[in-house]
C-alpha cells in the first residue's frame, strides 16, 4: 500500500516528530524530578537513629530511643577496681611573684612588706 506524499502528510509528520522529541525531553525531566523527590523524602525521614544527626534534632514524630534497663550499679569506679590517677610530684622550687610597683600611683614598692602595711 502506497502512502500518499501530500503537503498535509509532511506537515503532520513534522508535528509528530516535534511532539516525540518534546515527549523525550519531558520524560527525562520527570525522571530527574522523581529522583530529586526521593532524595528529599530520604532527607525528611532522617533522624538520630538512621543518620549522624544529634537526638536534639529529631522531629517530634521520630521514634523514641530505647531506654536502658538499670544495672543496679552506682556510677563511677566499682569496688575492687584499681584507680588510674596520676602520681603527684613535689615542686622543684617555689617562686613568689610580688608586685614591684603600686597599681594606683605607680610608686615603687619595697621588696618586703612592713609592719604597717595592711592586707588587702
Amino acid at each position: 500500500m502506497n502512502v500518499p506524499d501530500c503537503p498535509g502528510c509532511r506537515e503532520r509528520d513534522a508535528i509528530i516528530a516535534q511532539l516525540l522529541a518534546k515527549i523525550a525531553v519531558l520524560e527525562a525531566r520527570v525522571a530527574e524530578l522523581e529522583q530529586r523527590v526521593a532524595e528529599l523524602q530520604a532527607r525528611l525521614n532522617a533522624n538520630s537513629s538512621n543518620s549522624s544527626l544529634p537526638p536534639s534534632a529529631d522531629p517530634p514524630s521520630a521514634p523514641k530511643p530505647p531506654t536502658q534497663r538499670p544495672t543496679g550499679r552506682k556510677p563511677g569506679g566499682q569496688p575492687g577496681h584499681r584507680g588510674h590517677t596520676r602520681r603527684r610530684l613535689a615542686p622543684d622550687q617555689i617562686v613568689i611573684h610580688a608586685p614591684t610597683h603600686c597599681d594606683r600611683c605607680q610608686a615603687e614598692l619595697p621588696p618586703e612588706p612592713s609592719a604597717t602595711d595592711r592586707s588587702a
